[in-house]
């Protein structure tokens, strides 16, 4: 039984206190084939707790096999 999923996010905090809005954008897939799964994301933010030029970055992928 196979099984793609995507997914995309974006969100934007604001906060009294900080001078720059914090952004945030997610995007994640996966694939399932039978008992094999590969999983991955990239997220990106900028402007981390309000702080300007504060960014940050992630990448994920994961393999996993169900016996």
């Amino acid at each position: 039984n196979d099984d793609l999923t995507i997914s995309y996010a974006r969100l934007n905090n604001s906060r009294d206190t900080a001078a720059e809005d914090e952004e945030m954008t997610h995007i994640a897939a996966s694939y399932t084939m039978g008992s094999i799964k590969f999983a991955g994301y990239i997220a990106k933010a900028s402007s981390v707790s309000g702080v300007a030029g504060d960014d940050d970055a992630q990448k994920h992928l994961t393999m996993s096999l169900t016996f």
